[in-house]
């Protein structure tokens, strides 16, 4: 039976007699922590042995074979973990793997698990597989289905309350990878002690240091204050923050800037849509001299760079973050006109 990731610790629950399970796709973490459950339930069951067979030997079917065929009548039960390379299965081990799923006495708990491509779906083993086990796909997310991800991670992990722009934020600076994304949220965790963990309580945590961190940054550079900016870029850059997160952070702050700035061309005063959008404390005063600065047209200029910069920071386009950063900081400040860079921008 074949169930989805989020419902397959309920099905889990539910096991007791002995059972295959089997784990496949491309994402490391949930094929990882989907073995880690099986092997916590059948603990709580008293199934304490554990077998391991790594299918890349040529020989490996043939070692699982013996070792079932070995097994004594007084053998306590075991769990047997079967790590399949996703490669074709040979007759030899197509007929041990039919006498695995077709065997009435079998007294084991099999986990088979393999990193498997769609093009092997179609193949007759991984049919009988599916059809047979407790399956669970374990693919890779797309960046919405990431942020839902990492809000309920964070839920389960700390028990705390999590902005949506904190879940977008650890998204964007795992770039899509669990793995990381849980390790970002852990370094939370661990760091940040109030009940709700707010954007500006994430970025200081990621970036590990107190005295400099990318609010402090933006705070800067909507002001105008290109002095104090550039020490604490380069501040950031001295105690090796991610530029992810800085270029993140720029690109989130005027995303919200854009929008802002249009209820003001729709004929709203600053004072209602800084309200609106709920600016409060020192990012009040930095906020009202950005949008007395720049117009609609050169808030969205600087969006379309912000995404240029996020390409470079990715490895998508070649260039030095840091230097395309400091650049950036000098466009906003109004030091230099980014028209001087806006046909190299649109040719790229």
């Amino acid at each position: 039976m074949k169930v989805s990731i989020d419902r397959f610790s309920d099905q889990l629950a539910k096991v007791e007699a002995c059972s295959l399970f089997f784990f496949y796709g491309t994402e490391p973490l949930q094929l990882s922590e989907c073995r880690d459950k099986v092997r916590e339930r059948l603990s709580s069951l008293a199934v304490d042995d554990r077998l391991s067979f790594d299918m890349k030997g040529k020989d490996a079917w043939t070692s699982l074979g013996a070792e079932l065929n070995a097994q004594s009548l007084f053998a306590s039960t075991r769990l047997i973990e079967v790590f399949l390379d996703g490669k074709s299965i040979d007759k030899n081990g197509l007929s041990i793997l039919e006498k695995i799923i077709n065997s009435s006495s079998q007294d084991d708990y099999f986990v088979f698990t393999v990193p498997v491509a769609s093009s092997l779906k179609k193949a007759k083993w991984f049919s009988l597989l599916e059809n047979a086990a407790l399956s669970v796909e374990c693919r890779e997310l797309q960046s919405r289905e990431a942020v839902g991800w990492i809000g309920r991670r964070a839920q389960q992990l700390f028990g705390k309350k999590i902005d949506l722009s904190v879940c977008e934020l650890v998204a964007d600076y795992s770039e899509g990878n669990l793995l990381g994304a849980a390790q970002a949220l852990e370094k939370i965790s661990l760091i940040v002690e109030s009940e709700i963990v707010t954007l500006a309580d994430a970025l200081q945590a990621l970036s590990d240091n107190a005295r400099f961190d990318s609010y402090q940054l933006i705070d800067a550079l909507l002001k105008g204050d290109f002095p104090r900016a550039i020490r604490v870029l380069r501040g950031l850059k001295g105690i090796g923050s991610e530029p992810v997160l800085i270029v993140w952070a720029l690109s989130r702050e005027l995303r919200q800037l854009v929008l802002m700035s249009e209820k003001i061309v729709e004929g709203a005063s600053v004072s209602q849509v800084i309200d609106q959008f709920r600016i409060w404390g020192n990012r009040k005063v930095a906020t009202e001299k950005i949008l007395s600065r720049k117009s609609l047209e050169e808030l969205r200029a600087l969006l379309i760079r912000s995404h240029y910069l996020d390409t470079i920071v990715k490895g998508a386009r070649a260039g030095s973050v840091w230097d395309e950063i400091e650049i950036f900081s000098m466009e906003i400040c109004d030091i230099i006109d980014m028209n001087h860079y806006a046909t190299e921008l649109f040719k790229a």
